[in-house]
């Protein structure tokens, strides 16, 4: 019997390793924020999505070194010793999370293109907002006729899983009847898109947390000269690549035909 203690207690050992490491977030906010480039936000962006998936794997290493702790039955000896209660995996994903959005706002804010997008772990739920209730269909930001005319559709959309992703530019994507929604929808969103997309609705709840505008210092602003803004049509992608990337979504069954027709319309309108 001693001698089956001590071989199970050598398994759990094995098994749960390094089980209580302390978490170590990344902070969110971080001092030369206001000052970072572009090319630096996106490469923060990327090392981001890596911290993410990799604080996700650990978590899900932690569960199966827990379920097998259990199925030994060792936590009938050590319950507390070599279970991971802690969460630390968690706590570095959910922060990992934290901070990608922040550099996807100062992306926003700085108009900057092709920056990488960070798949959306479907254990962490995003969270409903007091922003407008879900069929106030003019309430959405940013869209044109035909992105609202595509809401209306997503709300007439009769199922309880469904996603619907807007972008600063007018761009939009939606998905619904799969496990992927929110992913599908930022993916169909993003593959129009110059600037990188949010979710504005999750299954029956507006989930967008508007953008809170950077104040200027009134000084530097008297100082300067005023310039007409760029228009959304200096910030798309060439025509040729956005009909070239159209068409790869409509081959791979991303998109209706209606879908299809509609972006293609509007494509070759901007000319």
């Amino acid at each position: 019997m001693k001698k089956l203690i001590a071989l199970l207690l050598s398994i759990a050992i094995t098994l749960s390793g390094c089980a209580s490491t302390p978490a170590n977030p990344v902070p969110v906010a971080q001092v030369g924020d206001d000052t970072k480039t572009c090319d630096a936000i996106t490469n923060e962006m990327q090392q981001m999505i890596t911290a993410q998936d990799k604080a996700a794997a650990d978590r899900d290493r932690q569960i199966g070194t827990n379920a097998a702790l259990g199925v030994t039955g060792i936590f009938l000896i050590v319950p507390w010793f070599f279970m991971d209660l802690g969460g630390t995996a968690t706590v570095e994903q959910k922060a990992a999370q934290a901070r990608f959005q922040r550099l996807q706002q100062m992306a926003i804010d700085k108009k900057c293109p092709n920056t990488p997008v960070m798949k959306i772990d479907e254990a962490n739920e995003v969270k409903k907002t007091n922003f407008a209730n879900l069929d106030d269909v003019n309430a959405v930001p940013y869209l044109k006729d035909s992105g609202r005319r595509a809401y209306r559709e997503f709300l007439a959309a009769n199922t309880q899983s469904r996603a619907f992703a807007i972008s600063e530019n007018g761009n939009y994507g939606w998905q619904w009847g799969n496990t992927n929604t929110k992913e599908k929808a930022l993916e169909r969103c993003n593959s129009f898109s110059s600037v990188p997309c949010k979710l504005y609705a999750v299954d029956n709840d507006v989930v967008w947390i508007a953008p809170q505008k950077t104040a200027q210092n009134p000084t530097s602003q008297s100082s300067l000269t005023p310039t007409a803004p760029s228009s959304n049509k200096d910030n798309l992608p060439n025509p040729a690549k956005r009909l070239e990337e159209l068409n790869e979504l409509f081959k791979r069954g991303l998109i209706t035909q209606k879908e299809y027709d509609t972006k293609k319309a509007e494509i070759l309108k901007s000319l």
